[in-house]
């Protein structure tokens, strides 16, 4: 989650809101932390929050308009011109 809020806020420079989005069980804390350490020090607290979309009521939810999404690196973004083949 990091390397991905890492790029993100490289790329363009502006702040990033992280949010890890869980399609079926998730963690029930919403604030999440990672750490790195060197030589007994900390030297990283990365917090981010969660959310376990399987318990929230998809009622409140359908027809939301989303606010963003960052696409995953595993999946190639493909614009309208390119899929269409011009």
């Amino acid at each position: 989650m990091f390397e991905y809020y890492a790029l993100l806020r490289l790329h363009y420079g502006l702040p990033v809101f992280p949010i890890a989005p869980y399609l079926r069980r998730g963690p029930r804390s919403r604030l999440a932390e990672y750490r790195e350490a060197l030589f007994g020090q900390e030297l990283l607290l990365f917090r981010y929050h969660s959310v376990a979309l399987a318990r929230l009521p998809a009622e409140e939810y359908v027809g939301a308009i989303p606010l963003g999404a960052a696409p995953s690196p595993r999946v190639p973004y493909r614009s309208k011109a390119t899929a269409q083949g011009n």
